[in-house]
């Protein structure tokens, strides 16, 4: 007797029905579904327009244009001839600007920074920005710049017992020579990949794809 009860205790009782519940039941019936606000709130966020501060400075400038930006990633980089002689890496975030620059900076907070705080003036904007490569500048800058060209993807070890990169070299040629702009390098041959395409995304815009042919160069 003392385990039949035990065990009704565990059978759960009958629910008796509210109004609030036979209105359900009878919504039900007629397949008509409780009113939501989800489809609302999607509709809202949608057309939803960017807050803007009421106390941005006079001086400050204007946010980039979301539609101006690219591809992005991290990636590590020897740009300085300290690094390269060391053969440091640093890590950095990298974005395209503009369909044909590619902008590095120090990290992805700096570029969230520029991207998005309205506070800035140009002179803070540009300091988060640590080198611009603006290839379609460069080209009506310099005459005697042939263009870019980026080698091969590597696989290398640099230091024992630790992971091997991936890493390729963006190279300016001039008149009178080649130079290595900058070491790129990734932990995974994929990201490389990316980054080393993005970057032939900038120098398509460019003129002759980002490299003059010999025959119709003359500096």
């Amino acid at each position: 007797m003392r385990i039949y009860k035990q065990l009704s205790n565990l059978i759960p009782k009958k629910k008796e029905r509210t109004p609030i519940d036979e209105d359900e039941r009878k919504n039900n019936d007629l397949n008509i579904l409780p009113v939501t606000t989800a489809g609302k709130s999607s509709d809202t966020n949608k057309n939803r327009v960017p807050f803007i501060p009421s106390d941005i400075p006079k001086n400050a400038s204007p946010l980039p244009k979301e539609s101006d930006i690219g591809e992005g990633g991290y990636a590590f980089t020897r740009m300085s001839i300290k690094r390269k002689i060391s053969k440091e890496w640093r890590l950095i975030y990298y974005a395209v600007f503009n369909f044909s620059s590619l902008y590095i900076f120090r990290s992805k907070e700096d570029f969230e920074d520029w991207k998005e705080n309205p506070y800035h003036n140009q002179e803070e904007r540009n300091f988060l920005v640590k080198y611009q490569f603006n290839f379609i500048q460069e080209f009506i800058k310099d005459r005697k710049l042939k263009g870019y060209k980026q080698t091969e993807i590597r696989k290398k070890v640099y230091h024992m017992f630790e992971p091997a990169m991936f890493r390729f070299k963006l190279e300016r040629w001039i008149t009178s020579g080649v130079a290595s702009v900058v070491f790129f390098a990734c932990l995974e041959e994929r990201e490389a990949q990316k980054l080393r395409n993005t970057i032939q995304s900038c120098l398509v815009h460019c003129p002759y794809q980002g490299f003059h042919p010999t025959d119709t160069f003359f500096g």
